[in-house]
């Protein structure tokens, strides 16, 4: 009696976004949503300081313009998660890092929960989809 040949192995498959791993793509959105949370950070700081002058209102246009130039830089940085490009992590990695605890630690600490626990929660997603088995996938 022949036997049949024994079941091959389930080998990885590539995702169907034209080699794009999943997680990387989805870890390019969540920091396209920061990129837009800066530029409406940075928004919020020009109304601000228009609508209520200060004696120093340099200090909020200087703000605003770092806010929107951030959003730019991490704009690329999603740009380059989305297409899947590897080379795209480390900065998200750093952006990531410097939101955890530049931004939402200090938040948190001051009792600003609404804000502060969903930009660390963020922060804390975004590395595990950069360094899931499916994203470490290589491309077809």
């Amino acid at each position: 009696m022949p036997s049949a040949p024994p079941p091959e192995p389930p080998t990885p498959k590539a995702a169907p976004l034209g080699g794009r791993s999943r997680w990387l793509t989805a870890a390019g959105a969540l920091v396209l949503a920061e990129a837009f949370l800066a530029f409406g950070y940075g928004g919020y700081l020009v109304v601000e300081s228009i609508a209520e002058p200060t004696e120093a209102p340099e200090i909020g246009w200087g703000i605003a313009a770092f806010a929107v130039i951030c959003g730019a830089l991490i704009v690329i940085v999603a740009r380059g998660l989305a297409l899947g490009r590897t080379r795209s992590r480390a900065p998200a990695m750093l952006l990531q890092l410097l939101l955890l605890l530049a931004v939402g630690l200090p938040l948190v600490q001051a009792g600003v929960y609404l804000v502060g626990v969903p930009i660390m929660a963020a922060a804390a997603a975004v590395p595990v989809m950069l360094f899931t088995a499916q994203a470490n996938l290589p491309r077809s």
